[in-house]
């Protein structure tokens, strides 16, 4: 398999797990929250402000629970997660035994172990904040988390393989325009060129994330490597030689006609 077909098929399974950031279940009935880690609100985690975690040390987690229902309620579990491109890299989750009586608020604090994110994620990262009850339901909450994690995370590598994978596509193409071997045809020109801009576009939406620069949540990284596609396929398709087709209408078609007269067998040419 070709470099450019290999990394087709990788963004293809891309777009394919693109699915939204996280999914918000229907929160429990009178049943609400505020959080902090590390002394941060969870509610105002954003890309301006995300949650900053350091692997390196313990984070507190501070949790108020009000139930104003008419039975009581048991939270069992607090769970952090990170996802990029739909992809989940971290998903931690400490097991907790606080029970609220109706009408009543209760609080709760806790340690919560991050220390394998440092071989997870590093960089800005989306995910959610999740309360879940001892009857399975869960109050889920969108944060926007700074992991300071090592360059030589999953995540890291993960770049680093697609930076790759983009040389090595972009070096088949070069080679190709070099040689004169691309495709006559337009549209599988456009498709070689194509493959490492879709390349690229992955390589910086990761670097700008790596770098805490911004968050790829799904519509931001989908129309940055379609721009980038659509760019290096335009490229491909608008240059180079002509195929065929477009020679066609510009070249005289020589006609020979075989006839058989009355007195022979003869030919005749024409234009």
């Amino acid at each position: 398999m070709s470099i450019n077909k290999m990394i087709a098929a990788s963004i293809g399974a891309l777009l394919l797990l693109a699915t939204p950031m996280w999914a918000s279940a229907a929160p429990e009935s009178g049943l609400s929250y505020t959080a902090t880690v590390a002394g941060q609100n969870v509610a105002d985690a954003s890309e301006a402000h995300p949650l900053v975690l350091d692997p390196k040390h313990q984070t507190t987690v501070e949790i108020t629970v009000t139930n104003t229902g008419r039975a009581p309620v048991t939270v069992e579990s607090i769970g952090l997660n990170g996802k990029i491109l739909g992809l989940t890299l971290f998903n931690v989750r400490t097991a907790v035994s606080l029970a609220v009586p109706p009408g009543k608020t209760d609080k709760l604090a806790f340690k919560m172990d991050i220390s394998d994110l440092d071989g997870q994620a590093t960089g800005l990262v989306a995910g959610s904040f999740s309360v879940r009850t001892s009857a399975g339901q869960e109050l889920v909450n969108p944060v926007v988390s700074k992991v300071e994690g090592s360059l030589f995370s999953v995540y890291g590598l993960f770049g680093l393989g697609l930076v790759i994978i983009t040389i090595l596509a972009a070096v088949d193409t070069g080679l190709a325009i070099a040689r004169g071997r691309l495709p006559e045809n337009r549209f599988r020109r456009g498709l070689m060129t194509m493959a490492p801009g879709i390349g690229i576009g992955f390589v910086l939406i990761f670097s700008l994330s790596a770098l805490s620069i911004w968050v790829p949540t799904g519509p931001r990284w989908i129309i940055s490597a379609l721009l980038f596609a659509g760019a290096c396929f335009a490229a491909g398709y608008f240059t180079g030689a002509p195929d065929d087709s477009d020679e066609l209408d510009d070249q005289p078609v020589e006609v020979e006609a075989n006839f058989e007269g009355r007195h022979g067998i003869g030919t005749e040419a024409g234009t």
